[in-house]
């Protein structure tokens, strides 16, 4: 921009070894900041604006984490508790999700943090999805910006939602609820503005055209770069938990899903929302 670029040229060339930046990146949390630099904080240095950001981001989180879990249905008390945990997060490698990563070390896990602000958000009004319209609506914007922000977190924002309609769904049908035609409105209005408002990433993103990647300093082999279709096979063959080591995360997942079970069918009331019980305990 500073030096006379197009900052809206979707097809930049020299941009990420030739692939454009806005396509096959999380971008969104670098827009605002920009903006922020641009605008409100433009007395500031580009640096100490991103640094101001980051910090306003990381002071957010507790109440995006609160808000979010008592819009999911935890009671004030549990929702604090919730609030309180993250300021414990530690990761030592410098790339997790916890506070001490967010410093500008050279990891910076900015990104995910961003993100995460949206995704509490996101899903505690992906609770209420088939209730009323204006939660569609919100957890419609908040996954889009969640999804923009950070893909992989858009994905878990995604089963997430996808989960709760599920159980919503098996609710009503033990206790023979009949579906309204507005539950079909409020979820098509859900579908409707993540249609709108992240279509014109997700729809290059998945196409991974030579279109799309195009770059006059790049050999045609190198336009596709690593491709939707490697992500897509990474994350449904299970290697993005376990990263081709012991699947220790996956056995413990599978350890957690035995106990639930085993639970489950020792209640006595365990025909009550049985699957919404093993989906938490798995969690």
């Amino acid at each position: 921009w500073h030096n006379g670029g197009n900052l809206f040229d979707f097809w930049m060339a020299h941009s990420g070894l030739g692939h454009p930046l806005v396509r096959n990146y999380q971008f969104l949390m670098h827009l605002v900041f920009w903006i922020l630099h641009k605008t409100i904080l433009a007395p500031l240095t580009l640096e100490r604006a991103f640094n101001t950001s980051v910090a306003l981001c990381a002071m957010a989180l507790p109440w995006a984490v609160y808000r979010g879990a008592t819009l999911w249905g935890l009671t004030a008390l549990q929702a604090v508790g919730a609030a309180g945990s993250v300021l414990l997060l530690s990761e030592a490698g410098g790339y997790g999700l916890s506070l001490t990563n967010f410093s500008f070390s050279g990891y910076g896990t900015y990104n995910q943090l961003f993100a995460t602000l949206f995704f509490c958000l996101a899903i505690g009004h992906g609770k209420h999805i088939l209730e009323k319209r204006h939660h569609a609506i919100l957890a419609g914007l908040f996954f889009s910006v969640t999804l923009l922000s950070h893909i992989m977190t858009g994905y878990f924002a995604f089963l997430w939602i996808a989960v709760d309609l599920a159980l919503d769904f098996v609710r009503r049908l033990k206790h023979r609820l009949h579906f309204r035609r507005s539950d079909l409105k409020n979820l098509l209005w859900f579908i409707t503005t993540v249609a709108l408002t992240s279509a014109h990433w997700i729809l290059p993103m998945a196409i991974d055209g030579p279109q799309q990647h195009h770059s006059p300093i790049e050999p045609a082999t190198k336009w596709t770069g690593i491709g939707a279709q490697a992500m897509i096979d990474t994350i449904t063959q299970g290697n993005l938990l376990d990263g081709g080591r012991f699947p220790t995360l996956t056995l413990l997942a599978a350890l957690g899903f035995c106990i639930a079970v085993s639970r489950a069918m020792r209640r006595r009331d365990g025909q009550r929302m049985v699957l919404k019980r093993l989906w938490l305990q798995t969690i």
